[in-house]
């Protein structure tokens, strides 16, 4: 689990590649059910081909038989439960409405159109 050392980098810090290619246009930053951070999915559009896009996992953690000290790569977040995006505010508002919905984004949108209700994934 990542800690207050070791911030997530930004998209350069991570894949020259990638930056050269993508815009970062979104991330989600997913938590356990106190709040502490898990690990991010970013969302990344094509900057020659607007509308073009992909997510990725972005994670804190060592690969399987590497030797080397827990740093953030782009790879899945291994976890017995899949954890819900914003599934801290349920901990947070436990006498709030919940609006479930399908996508990151769509998430993010509730809370402007729906005051007073919190939104899962």
């Amino acid at each position: 689990m990542p800690d207050s050392k070791h911030p997530a980098p930004a998209l350069g810090e991570i894949s020259k590649g990638l930056y050269l290619i993508y815009i970062e246009s979104a991330r989600y930053t997913f938590r356990d059910e106190e709040g502490k951070e898990l690990f991010h999915v970013l969302r990344l559009e094509d900057k020659q081909q607007p509308g073009k896009k992909i997510v990725l996992p972005l994670s804190y953690g060592h690969c399987r038989g590497e030797e080397q000290e827990p740093h953030w790569s782009l790879k899945g977040y291994q976890s017995e439960r899949r954890p819900l995006y914003n599934q801290q505010l349920l901990k947070e508002y436990p006498n709030s409405k919940v609006l479930i919905v399908e996508g990151k984004k769509s998430a993010t949108l509730p809370r402007r159109s729906f005051p007073g209700r919190r939104s899962f994934v």
